[in-house]
């Protein structure tokens, strides 16, 4: 089953096989950050998704005034800053060995 929510701008989508390693996990947050490199001669700006607990996305809600939407189960913490979203934005995962990666598609710096 396919988790959805339809805002008023967008739907949030997140895939069954991500929705069965947060609730192993019990992390119920996923957080979307943009991280910058600045040690080296030309800057790198990359979007990282990763998933948070109950203390730190009440953490980051109040700290980094991350905007939160609820998607059934799950709920995805957004940065105060304006992100280029599509109006289907699918959170998905994968796996290589032991290492997990969550991505994204329909966001854009």
């Amino acid at each position: 089953m396919v988790r959805k929510v339809n805002t008023k701008t967008m739907n949030i989508i997140i895939s069954p096989k991500l929705a069965d390693y947060m609730a192993q996990k019990e992390k119920h947050h996923i957080s979307v950050e943009v991280v910058s490199s600045t040690s080296s001669d030309f800057e790198v700006t990359e979007i990282y998704y990763r998933l948070v607990d109950e203390k730190t996305a009440a953490a980051l809600i109040r700290n980094k005034h991350c905007r939160a939407v609820r998607t059934g189960d799950a709920e995805v913490l957004f940065p105060p800053y304006r992100l280029e979203l599509s109006e289907t934005v699918l959170f998905d995962i994968r796996t290589f060995w032991i290492f997990h990666k969550i991505t994204a598609e329909g966001i854009r710096l």
